[in-house]
């Protein structure tokens, strides 16, 4: 398996959520955010660091006792790209690549997140993207000669743009796992799957 690192963006300020922070909202015994780094920690990244911002504290104490390094991003109000900035930043300098999941996407599962890996390690495929449905969602792996790209990025975007510009050298897995794109983003989604 490729020496990877896992980044788990968790410093968003759930602006459609109103005052509630929906990583920690509970979820089938546990929050949202717990079920993401369980599938994570399953799939077998070598590394696993969860990025935080708002809610700090809370998010540490919801996530102790996991295999985790929490890193604190300050500049979390700058969107989501500071997030990305900080846990490349944070990711050992011998990491072969960066497997984004952002943590609000509870019902992942770890196979889907390994056969990203898998894709990776055999195609050799600077970008893997998991699909469902033809849609592309999340993890999405960067091998880490675009390092310096990450790092450039800037305001509330992802590594959508990277991709865009590679077109060529991005491969899409389907996983047939809704999982993959289905985030919790406002509180009526929250109801929909909340017992």
């Amino acid at each position: 398996m490729p020496n990877l690192t896992a980044i788990i963006p968790a410093a968003g300020t759930s602006a459609r959520m109103g005052e509630t922070n929906k990583l920690l909202l509970p979820l089938y015994g546990k929050c949202i955010l717990a079920h993401v780094v369980e599938a994570v920690v399953e799939a077998g990244a070598a590394e696993t660091l969860v990025v935080t911002g708002r809610d700090d504290r809370f998010v540490r104490e919801a996530l102790a006792g996991y295999p985790v390094q929490v890193v604190y991003n300050p500049a979390y109000g700058q969107g989501m790209a500071a997030s990305i900035r900080r846990g490349v930043l944070s990711a050992p300098a011998d990491t072969d690549g960066y497997l984004f999941i952002p943590g609000d996407l509870p019902f992942i599962r770890p196979q889907s997140i390994r056969s990203v890996i898998a894709a990776f390690e055999t195609a050799e495929a600077p970008i893997v993207v998991a699909t469902y449905g033809g849609a592309d969602g999340h993890p999405v792996l960067f091998h880490r000669r675009f390092r310096d790209a990450l790092l450039a990025l800037e305001g509330d975007v992802g590594g959508r743009r990277i991709l865009a510009a590679h077109p060529d050298r991005t491969i899409r897995v389907d996983t047939s796992d809704s999982g993959v794109v289905t985030d919790i983003d406002t509180m009526d989604a929250y109801r929909r799957y909340a017992p």
